[in-house]
């Protein structure tokens, strides 16, 4: 007799779901392009930070006649945040990099016609031109925008937010997306899933599934291994 594999259904997802009106935890949201076929039980992460772009500090010129210039390849690294980072000299061969909050990321000491690599949230590549020096207050603006609120597959090497679990596909993804599509998601509670229903990325540790599974319960999302249990 050969066998017959049955696709996952919510019902192997899903044990409880609350809200006095249908699909009160469900949403609609939108699939990048180029998501791969996915199962019911995906985990998602959403893109929430998008691009960094710099600029001369918003009060003003500076006195000094170098560059800061992004990194082409990873100006956003872990732990970034959306909003206005801020790059200040504030000593001759010292500058002070603070986040969107105010709080200190990071400093870094440079010489005469130095460049200097700065790598802590933010990448960028800090040039004292070696002729007219940075002085005091001299400095620039960074903003990293706000990303596209796209779903993806959990990603937990992204550092555009998807590496945080945000939701979960209730219906499949039977080939890759060729355009961003609309899918069904569970994305809060009150809910409680099946934890062997969940589908975690490809080489996920105990210790990784552990912090997406926390991640959900923020969002109101509990897991069971059955009903009850």
């Amino acid at each position: 007799m050969s066998l017959i594999n049955e696709n996952p259904r919510i019902s192997d997802v899903l044990l409880y779901e609350g809200g006095q009106q249908a699909n009160y935890v469900r949403d609609a949201v939108t699939l990048l392009s180029g998501t791969v076929a996915s199962a019911v039980g995906t985990v998602l992460g959403k893109i929430t930070i998008g691009a960094a772009t710099s600029a001369v500090k918003a009060s003003g010129a500076n006195t000094g006649a170098g560059s800061l210039t992004m990194d082409a390849t990873t100006p956003i690294l872990a732990n970034c945040k959306v909003g206005l980072y801020t790059v200040r000299v504030v000593a001759v061969g010292t500058f002070l990099v603070t986040d969107p909050f105010g709080v200190l990321v990071g400093d870094a000491v440079y010489g005469a016609g130095a460049t200097v690599t700065f790598a802590n949230e933010i990448k960028f590549a800090f040039v004292d031109d070696g002729t007219t020096h940075w002085i005091a207050g001299d400095g620039f603006d960074i903003t990293v925008a706000a990303g596209s609120a796209k779903y993806v597959p959990l990603n937990l090497t992204a550092v555009n937010g998807s590496a945080i679990a945000a939701a979960v596909l209730l219906a499949p993804i039977t080939a890759t997306l060729g355009a961003d599509t609309t899918m069904t998601v569970l994305d809060r509670g009150p809910a409680i899933l099946k934890s062997t229903g969940l589908v975690w990325p490809s080489g996920a540790t105990t210790t990784q599934i552990a912090t997406g599974t926390a991640q959900l319960q923020a969002l109101g999302i509990t897991t069971r291994t059955a009903y009850g249990v």
